[in-house]
């Protein structure tokens, strides 16, 4: 009868691991579209994606409530140490239609930090 209490348990606590590491990779695979909180019961959302040799996007807004405001955004391409150049700006969404001819690297301030595509 103990052995069958301390197998429960271990089921029972094996099972709970497993579901909190399930809910921790749920969030994890969620990063495209990062929630970051603001002051004054508002959250900022924001997300961005890419397909290699055709699109960049990029989009940030702030929620307080039911109101909507799209956040400024833009997503710039390096060209030399320090030096960036915007291809694509405005508020709310933005898009850059590109080829797939070279690597370029990109970065999207207050959304992602640099990375590489097949895009120019």
């Amino acid at each position: 009868m103990q052995r069958a209490k301390s197998h429960r348990r271990h089921r029972a606590t094996h099972l709970g691991l497993t579901v909190a590491l399930l809910g921790l990779v749920m969030v994890l695979t969620a990063a495209p579209s990062p929630v970051k909180a603001a002051g004054g019961g508002c959250e900022t959302l924001s997300g961005w994606d890419a397909a290699a040799g055709s699109y960049i996007s990029a989009s940030r807004y702030r929620f307080c409530g039911e109101t909507e405001i799209p956040l400024p955004v833009r997503i710039e391409r390096y060209l030399s140490p320090g030096v960036w150049e915007t291809v694509a700006s405005g508020t709310g969404d933005v898009v850059y239609n590109c080829s797939g001819s070279s690597f370029n690297r990109y970065r999207i301030p207050f959304v992602t930090g640099e990375f590489e595509i097949l895009c120019s």
